[in-house]
């Protein structure tokens, strides 16, 4: 009788052995396996675009009709002809793109970019025209001048235990709306610039301006670029992709684009589906040619 309890007692305890550490090698693996499972459902969705964008530049190239059948699973996508782009949103929960910022995946560049501005700020003194918090006394300000977009301003670099701080401005000194210190952004005449880059000794300064398309070379660089940003909230991730496309120049200066329009179904969510991709013209100009690409779910 003891022999029989003493065993059934070894077999609870050996049962609660093994069910604890199959709990903790779950417990332990459940992060792993489901930044698996997100990154094969971003990895995916990237794929999809890159099938899409296959299929829109033979449309281009051919003038013949194509369709692309897509599975989503916890996705939506949608055509933005105001952005040029295909769009997919998705969410996860383990961190796959930790950028606030549009950065290109599978590729070096962005379709745009920001202006860079570069300025000479090698004038300097030490008489104050306008002087900010921190500034350490005595310190040299330095002086430039900047013409983007066709409107001069003056630039004044301050030290504020380093050359971090910099005033964009017209007349006699700045105000403080005129400041920012360095990766911040000073909006004038509508346009917004960020401090960009300050040297050291503050003698030069790099503005970036207002966002411009970032052409390619015809024959050389692709018009699709597949571009991605992430932003949590709460415990998921917010994932955007997107398929964009811009404007390539060949040697003569000649321009080429493709431009994506969608009039009615222009988006679908999970489930399958099939995107209808088709030419509806050809404009050209005489250094300007624009393909036409419609685009629809069903």
């Amino acid at each position: 009788m003891i022999k029989a309890q003493s065993t059934i007692i070894s077999t609870i305890l050996l049962s609660g052995l093994v069910l604890s550490i199959v709990i903790t090698a779950y417990l332990w693996a459940q992060p792993l396996i489901q930044k698996t499972s997100d990154k094969t459902r971003v990895d995916s969705l990237i794929n999809s675009l890159k099938t899409i964008k296959q299929e829109i530049d033979h449309v281009q190239q051919t003038g013949s009709p194509s369709e692309v059948s897509i599975n989503l699973q916890g996705a939506l996508i949608q055509v933005l002809p105001g952005d040029n782009s295909v769009s997919i949103k998705t969410e996860v929960y383990i961190p796959i793109i930790t950028s606030f910022a549009w950065i290109p995946i599978g590729y070096t560049e962005l379709p745009v970019d920001n202006k860079l501005f570069f300025a000479n700020t090698s004038d300097s003194n030490k008489t104050a025209v306008y002087l900010p918090d921190g500034y350490v006394p005595g310190s040299t300000i330095h002086f430039g001048n900047i013409t983007p977009y066709s409107i001069n301003y003056n630039l004044t670099v301050y030290n504020r235990g380093s050359y971090d701080y910099v005033c964009i401005y017209q007349g006699d000194g700045p105000v403080q709306s005129d400041c920012a210190s360095i990766n911040k952004e000073v909006i004038k005449d509508d346009a917004n610039y960020i401090i960009s880059w300050i040297s050291d000794n503050g003698e030069q300064v790099i503005l970036s301006g207002l966002e411009e398309e970032n052409k390619g070379l015809f024959g050389l660089d692709p018009g699709g670029i597949i571009i991605g940003k992430g932003f949590p909230v709460t415990n998921v991730e917010h994932i955007e992709l997107r398929l964009t496309y811009r404007t390539l120049v060949d040697e003569l200066g000649r321009e080429y684009k493709t431009i994506l329009n969608c009039t009615s179904s222009c988006r679908t969510g999970e489930g399958l589906s099939k995107l209808r991709i088709r030419r509806a013209r050809v404009e050209q100009g005489i250094n300007v040619t624009n393909f036409y690409i419609f685009l629809s779910f069903e």
